[in-house]
């Protein structure tokens, strides 16, 4: 039963986090929301169609494969999860190490949210690991 609460919980979590990434993306990318070309000096980037591009499919998509695959109780579906976690917390340090520490101010949330969604997944996978190993060493001592 714990391990379905931690599912739906991490399916929301991951549903969220893809909704608020490709939304995010396609509204920077149809100029609903703007920030300074200024902020991009010292980045390779000269407008913000490559980072709302990334920001839709490669964080957004990841979470949105992630939320797709949670129920399934296999192996690779964890470490689907525990992929876009990491991705969503990579974006957000990659945001501040290109924009500067003022970017953390409106992103912490996103940071932390990759995080718990990366916990969560590494917890069901640490379980279904352990449950796997312990049958193993199980049968090899009978």
């Amino acid at each position: 039963m714990k391990c379905t609460i931690v599912r739906l919980t991490l399916f929301l979590l991951e549903v969220f986090a893809a909704l608020g990434a490709i939304a995010g993306g396609l509204a920077l990318l149809a100029g609903v929301i703007r920030f300074p070309l200024e902020q991009l000096q010292a980045t390779p980037f000269r407008d913000y169609t490559i980072p709302a591009l990334i920001l839709a499919m490669v964080v957004g998509g990841s979470s949105l494969v992630a939320a797709a695959t949670v129920f399934l109780h296999g192996e690779f579906s964890m470490l689907i999860s525990m992929a876009a976690g990491l991705i969503l917390a990579g974006w957000i340090i990659g945001e501040v190490l290109l924009l500067g520490p003022f970017a953390i101010t409106w992103q912490l949330q996103y940071f932390v949210l990759g995080l718990v969604i990366f916990g969560l997944a590494m917890y069901l996978w640490m379980k279904h690991y352990r449950s796997q190993h312990h049958h193993i060493r199980n049968a090899n001592h009978v």
